[in-house]
C-alpha cells in the first residue's frame, strides 16, 4: 500500500493513498489516463509500457537504495592541483526565451517525449577577473549582449579575445622570482604539513618553497 505522511510540526499523520495514478495526474500535461512509477516516478501511457519498465526501474532503484559501503571502505580526495588559485576567473551567464513548439502525438501503445517549448538563447553576460592583482581586471564591469546568436558570438569571438588577453597578462608577468620576508622564512621552518594537501610531514620529505610566479609571494 502507498502511504502519505502529512506533517504539522510535531504531529504526524498518515493517509492512505487509494489511486496512485489519480494522486499524481497533475504532474504531466498529458490528458488521458496515465501510469506512474511508483520507484522513479515517471509517467507512462499504458500499463503494458509500465510493466515493462518496473522490470530494470525496480533492479536498479532497489539497489541503489539499499547497497552500502562494504566495512572499512574509505574515499580519499586526490586532486591537491585543483585548491590552487588559477590566474583569470570568466564568469558567465546565458538568458534564453522560450518559444512554443508543436510536440508528438501522443501514443498509448509505446512511450514518448512530449515537447512543448523551445529554449533560445537571447542574450549573455561576462566579467573577467584577475585573482591575483585587480589592475589586471577586466575595467569594465559587466560586458553584456542582447541578440541574436548569443552563444555563437560568446563561445566563436569573445571568449577566444578573452582568453588571448589572459594568456598575454600571464606570459608577461610569471616571471617574478620568489620573495620572503623573516616571517614567511619562519613559517616555513616551523610548518609541520603541506599547505595544499594537509598532510604531515614525515622524515624524508624534502621541503620546497612554493610561490605566486605573479606576485612572488
Amino acid at each position: 500500500m502507498n502511504l502519505l505522511l502529512i506533517t504539522d510540526g510535531e504531529n504526524k499523520h498518515y493517509v492512505l493513498i487509494k489511486d496512485f495514478n489519480r494522486f499524481m495526474y497533475n504532474q504531466t500535461k498529458y490528458e488521458r489516463r496515465k501510469h506512474f512509477c511508483v520507484y522513479c516516478l515517471q509517467c507512462f501511457s499504458s500499463e503494458k509500457i509500465l510493466n515493462k519498465h518496473k522490470t530494470n526501474c525496480i533492479v536498479i532503484n532497489g539497489e541503489q537504495v539499499i547497497k552500502m559501503p562494504d566495512e572499512g571502505e574509505t574515499v580519499k580526495f586526490i586532486n591537491h592541483h585543483k585548491l590552487i588559485q588559477v590566474s583569470f576567473v570568466i564568469y558567465a551567464d546565458f538568458e534564453g526565451i522560450t518559444e512554443k513548439v508543436q510536440g508528438c502525438k501522443p501514443n498509448n501503445d509505446k512511450s514518448y517525449t512530449e515537447s512543448y517549448q523551445n529554449h533560445k538563447d537571447c542574450s549573455y553576460g561576462y566579467k573577467v577577473v584577475c585573482y591575483y592583482d585587480d589592475k589586471y581586471t577586466k575595467t569594465v564591469q559587466v560586458y553584456i549582449y542582447r541578440g541574436e546568436n548569443a552563444v555563437y558570438k560568446f563561445m566563436g569571438k569573445k571568449t577566444l579575445y578573452e582568453v588571448n588577453y589572459c594568456k598575454k597578462i600571464i606570459k608577461n608577468n610569471v616571471s617574478k622570482p620568489l620573495r620572503m620576508t623573516a616571517k614567511d622564512e619562519e613559517n616555513f621552518k616551523k610548518a609541520d604539513d603541506c599547505h595544499i594537501c594537509g598532510k604531515k610531514y614525515i622524515a624524508k620529505d624534502i621541503r620546497v618553497r612554493d610561490h605566486c610566479h605573479m606576485t612572488g609571494k
